[in-house]
């Protein structure tokens, strides 16, 4: 063989083996990629699976249908630090995040369980056992502090709670971006519910315009969370009885009013009372959930 051939021989070689070689670093690098997605989503999906908060000793081996549980609803909208102390209106709805997170220790100290609307529906209905001192903390429009404030305080202590979320307000100021949301909707600590498309009065508007405002909003949420919503809050608390029916025809299970109380019956199921708790923290917030009758804000 003379030099000349000998030359583009091992040229062609060369060749072959670079190209075999990148081939196999090209599979090499989409196998650690495969490997890395993988891993991200079980770290994902762990994260996503916290386990709740459960008092000890608690379950109630009742498994049947009930006629009343005793469930205080705690019913939230501001959880911040107020900046604008001429901003009366917020600061008239809000509690600063240490009020909350101490009410929620309070409560875990004092054997509370926490749960959400759909969970206590099925409760009532005897679909899963009662557990005992179940309690709700329920935020009304998702309003960004939500995910700032009262989201980080929920994973810490473990506990569960629902935000009603207004999709027309989503992305908007003051309110929750789609990816926010979409992360708190995530986690198995809370439950999404809906809480109309715009948060109108719906008292006194015609029946298609009450029925858009309801069944759009379970739409919509439930194609940006890729989840079923079933719970309600009705926003400033108004509703009647045809609101009422068509909040359940919609497809949903329960719905919150303002009206205060502390029982969940089958009566009331659509109309569920709630507290608000205001800066009550320690003994004075336990010796007020221990009364039996409570009295409108």
């Amino acid at each position: 063989m003379n030099k000349k051939a000998k030359l583009k021989k091992n040229k062609n070689n060369y060749l072959r083996n670079l190209n075999y070689n990148q081939a196999i670093f090209f599979i090499l690098f989409l196998i650690i990629i495969y490997i890395f997605n993988i891993v991200k989503s079980n770290i994902n999906y762990f994260k996503s699976k916290i386990k709740p908060h459960i008092a000890k000793g608690t379950i109630a081996s009742v498994n049947q249908p009930l006629s009343s549980i005793r469930l205080p609803i705690f019913l939230y909208h501001y959880v911040e630090y107020v900046a604008d102390q001429n901003d009366t209106i917020r600061k008239s709805l809000n509690i600063q995040p240490w009020v909350l997170e101490k009410q929620i220790q309070t409560l875990k100290d004092a054997g509370y369980n926490f749960i959400t609307p759909s969970e206590a529906i099925q409760m009532l209905n005897g679909n899963i056992p009662l557990v005992i001192k179940p309690i709700i903390l329920s935020f009304d429009d998702g309003y960004r502090d939500f995910y700032t404030d009262v989201f980080p305080i929920i994973k810490k202590e473990k506990v569960r709670a629902i935000v009603y979320i207004v999709p027309g307000f989503i992305d908007k100021i003051n309110f929750m971006f789609r990816n926010q949301l979409e992360e708190v909707a995530d986690s198995s600590l809370i439950e999404i519910g809906a809480h109309t498309v715009n948060h109108v009065w719906l008292k006194g508007l015609e029946a298609h315009h009450i029925k858009k405002e309801i069944v759009e909003s379970k739409l919509l949420l439930e194609d940006s969370i890729h989840r079923k919503v079933v719970s309600f809050a009705y926003p400033y608390g108004a509703f009647d009885d045809q609101i009422s029916k068509i909040v359940k025809e919609a497809g949903f299970t329960s719905s919150v009013s303002t009206i205060s109380g502390i029982e969940a019956t089958h009566l009331n199921k659509f109309y569920l009372f709630r507290l608000r708790p205001g800066n009550r923290i320690g003994k004075s917030l336990i010796d007020w959930l221990d009364q039996s009758v409570f009295y409108s804000w």
